[in-house]
């Protein structure tokens, strides 16, 4: 399955996030900030995708999501927050990331990565 970098500052998130992907048969480097971030990609290497949150203690997640693409072009991300703005939905589709409202379960968290993840022929899955 996929390698991902999950972003998230809240820890029992991060921590649920981690466990349904890790049950889903994925690879999960989890950190809490977006300095950890970049030191688990010098750590690990780029990621297949990435969960990012908006809301980080010292970078906002589409920010951050730039940089990342710095280092990986083209990352594919889903991005969730709870805002709900017409500005920051309008940042996050401006960015090429997926949108996941929180609160999220499994299944909008599964439906999230398949829209970003490539298909095994290379598509983007549906």
């Amino acid at each position: 399955m996929a390698r991902l970098l999950i972003v998230e500052d809240e820890r029992d998130i991060r921590d649920l996030i981690v466990q349904q992907l890790r049950d889903g048969g994925h690879d999960a480097v989890a950190v809490g900030s977006a300095a950890a971030a970049f030191a688990a990609v010098c750590r690990h290497g780029p990621p297949d995708a990435a969960v990012l949150d908006v809301g980080l203690p010292d970078m906002d997640g589409i920010e951050l999501l730039g940089r990342l693409r710095d280092l990986r072009p083209g990352l594919p991300a889903v991005i969730a927050t709870v805002l709900w703005s017409g500005e920051a939905i309008a940042r996050i589709h401006e960015s090429g990331g997926h949108h996941l409202a929180k609160p999220f379960n499994r299944d909008d968290l599964y439906a999230a990565l398949r829209r970003v993840l490539p298909a095994p022929d290379g598509e983007r899955a549906a």
